[in-house]
This record gives C-alpha cells, sequence and structure tokens, in this order.
C-alpha cells in the first residue's frame, strides 16, 4: 500500500532530527585547527509548501558542532491551491480562486549544525547535519481580489478592491488580486510549533565564509487548523520538504 506524502515526510523528518541528537551527543573534536567560535548565515529556503527567509546565528560547543538560533520567515500554501486568470479579460491578473486567507510564518527556532565530513584546507565539500526545534506564529491575513460586474470586462472604469467572499465573488467577476497591502490589518495570529532536519552541504573554499546547499524535511503544527481555501479540508499539520542557498561568515 502506498504511503501518503504526509505520513512520509513526518516519518523522514523524525528520522534525521533522530540522528542528529544522536550524533550532536558522541561528537568529537577533530584537528582542522581553525579557532572560528562565531557564525551566522542567510538562506532562502524553497519547499513542497512554501518560500523562506532565514537567519541563523551559531556559537561552537566544539571542533565540529554549533549551537545555532534563528528566525525564519515565509508562506504557507495549501497542496490543493492553484493561480487561474479570468478568460473574459485579456488583461486580467492572477488569482487564486477559492483562497480566503494567505498565511504568513514566523519561526522562532533554536538548533544545531554539526560536521559529519570536513573539507580538506582548499578543496572538497563539508558535510553537515543539521536540525532544528521552535515555534511557529502564522498570520492569516484575508484575501482581497479585484472585482467587477460580470460580463463588463470593457468597461474602462476600474476594477474595486473587496475581501474576496466566496459566496458572493465568482470566477466570471473576478478581475485578479488586489495589492499586498490590501487587508493587511484584519488579520488574525495562529500559534503552534516548528520542527526541521537536513543536511547543509558547503562548498567554500574560504574557511571563514559558508556558502551552500541545505536540504531536508521540515513541519509546522499549529494549535488550530489553519483555514486557507473554502469548502476544502484544511490543515494544522504542514510536513513539507524543503531546498535552500546559504551564505554566511564565520568569526574568531
Amino acid at each position: 500500500m502506498k504511503m501518503p506524502k504526509k505520513f512520509l515526510i513526518v516519518k523522514v523528518l523524525l528520522f534525521v532530527l533522530s540522528q542528529s541528537f544522536l550524533f550532536a551527543q558522541f561528537s568529537i573534536d577533530n584537528s582542522s585547527g581553525y579557532l572560528f567560535k562565531k557564525e551566522f548565515n542567510l538562506g532562502l529556503h524553497l519547499s513542497t509548501n512554501g518560500t523562506q527567509l532565514n537567519f541563523v546565528s551559531g556559537f561552537k560547543q566544539s571542533a565540529s558542532y554549533y549551537h545555532q538560533f534563528g528566525v525564519g520567515i515565509g508562506n504557507i500554501k495549501h497542496e490543493k491551491e492553484y493561480s487561474s486568470k479570468n478568460e473574459l479579460s485579456g488583461d486580467s491578473k492572477r488569482f487564486v480562486y477559492g483562497k480566503i486567507n494567505t498565511p504568513y510564518a514566523a519561526r522562532f527556532h533554536f538548533g544545531g549544525r554539526l560536521v559529519i565530513f570536513e573539507s580538506t584546507r582548499n578543496q572538497g565539500v563539508e558535510v553537515n547535519f543539521v536540525w532544528a526545534l521552535g515555534f511557529s506564529f502564522a498570520y492569516l491575513k484575508p484575501v482581497y481580489l479585484q472585482i467587477k460586474e460580470p460580463f463588463n470586462f470593457q468597461d474602462s472604469s476600474d476594477p474595486k478592491d473587496e475581501r474576496y467572499d466566496p459566496t458572493i465573488h465568482f470566477q466570471e467577476n473576478i478581475y485578479g488580486k488586489s495589492s499586498f497591502f490590501k487587508g493587511i490589518n484584519e488579520g488574525y495570529w495562529q500559534g503552534g510549533f516548528f520542527a526541521k532536519s537536513g543536511v547543509f552541504l558547503d562548498f567554500s573554499q574560504n574557511k571563514s565564509m559558508i556558502a551552500g546547499i541545505e536540504f531536508g524535511a521540515k513541519m509546522d503544527v499549529f494549535l488550530k487548523t489553519i483555514v486557507i481555501l473554502y469548502e476544502t479540508k484544511n490543515h494544522a499539520i504542514f510536513p513539507a520538504f524543503y531546498l535552500g542557498l546559504n551564505i554566511g561568515k564565520k568569526k574568531l
């Protein structure tokens, strides 16, 4: 029987997290001779349910392990949302039909980076396990759309910005989505938890720099259902795979 995608991601995340904790407990000093005690990096991560900008700061516990603290800010997408256009108007803008809220998550986390394979002095790739646990706070911003009268798209008047109401707004009278700032002060917060685990490959040839790709699994678990789409099953748990680019610097 085929395993559902959500359960597969959860199993991968739990397994890699357990391995990260295990390696962190038994990490040993290496003989690299580099004495960098602090690090920070900025990352852009793309996942199967959104995009996130990530900032992480860390300090050395041993020659092969760094404690890390960070914050990530990004959006959360429902797996069934897709954008479309109103075919009655050639210049209409794309929108997601049925989407009533757009969640933006702020994730505050602590974790670690464990060096598994260290690169040589001037070549090679450094392989790291990374993990993080923390809190996730989602701000659900209501969706505003530009509305015109049905079958009247040749009218030169500007469309009206209205909060999307699926009971009165249908595809034939939606011109497109409104400005991002419409409704930005009308949303509400939902709290929850965040976890991630993965692998970071550092390609930097400069020992004081960080530059590489990170990939793995992550999960947001909220205390209440995050309502995104109308008349569709919404969720409180959002597991995902992710891939990202990290750049940063190490300091003595």
